[in-house]
């Protein structure tokens, strides 16, 4: 409330009762929510999107955005991210 902009935060399943892709499933479900419904439902305007996670937050930040770029959906315009578990090769 203090920096006069709406936050969302988003609940994902987790690990082990959450298999591989329900996380990210509910993420991706949540953005495109977020996308489509705010400025209707909630008269907000997503004009920038900044993600933010720490470690498997992190991760799901990071998967969400590249579904963002395979799916082309508009993506996040900044990740704050911590301690990510990432391999980032070209390999």
């Amino acid at each position: 409330k203090m920096l006069g902009i709406p936050v969302f935060m988003m609940s994902y399943w987790l690990a082990p009762d959450g298999k591989y892709p329900h996380a990210l499933d509910d993420c991706w479900q949540t953005y495109l929510w977020i996308l489509k419904y705010c400025e209707r439902s909630l008269g907000i305007s997503p004009d920038q999107i900044f993600i933010a996670g720490d470690s498997a937050g992190a991760n799901l930040a990071v998967s969400l955005t590249s579904l963002c770029i395979c799916k082309n959906v508009w993506k996040p315009d900044a990740l704050f991210i911590f301690y990510p578990a990432l391999i980032l090769s070209e390999e």
